[in-house]
């Protein structure tokens, strides 16, 4: 299964996604709200934003991340 499949498998049922892309050294949050989807990133040590699903930097998480927890999430 590749990572678009298993990332659409998660949020149609309707659970959060968490990524780490260790390239651009970030993490990103894909949240599943009323049949959209919002994406927040950080880079290490720094605060979360939203940023546009359509952004470059989602879409390279999307296709090469690791799939981390919360708690990496948030501790990163």
């Amino acid at each position: 299964m590749s990572n678009l499949e298993k990332i659409f498998s998660i949020l149609t049922s309707n659970k959060t996604v968490f990524l780490f892309d260790d390239f651009n050294d970030v993490v990103c949050k894909l949240v599943p709200e009323n049949e959209k989807v919002k994406a927040f990133v950080k880079f290490k040590g720094k605060g979360e934003y939203e940023i546009s699903l359509k952004a470059n930097l989602v879409l390279d998480i999307q296709m090469g991340g690791k799939f981390v927890d919360e708690k990496f999430y948030n501790e990163y």
